[in-house]
């Protein structure tokens, strides 16, 4: 899922029920920290990170 995703989600009648999104990330793969996180955190939402 990405901003546009997650901005769907939100517009949902229990979209603000989301709890957190869990994403791949790590030091090679951090493109998140641009778009995805700050709209995370405008929701007050917590980020789960993996990587491959």
């Amino acid at each position: 899922m990405d901003v546009e995703d997650l901005e769907k989600i939100m517009r949902l009648p229990d979209g603000i029920k989301c709890a957190t999104k869990q994403v791949c990330y790590y030091p090679g793969d951090r493109g998140v920290e641009f778009d995805l996180v700050p709209m995370m955190n405008s929701f007050e939402m917590p980020l789960i990170a993996y990587a491959p």
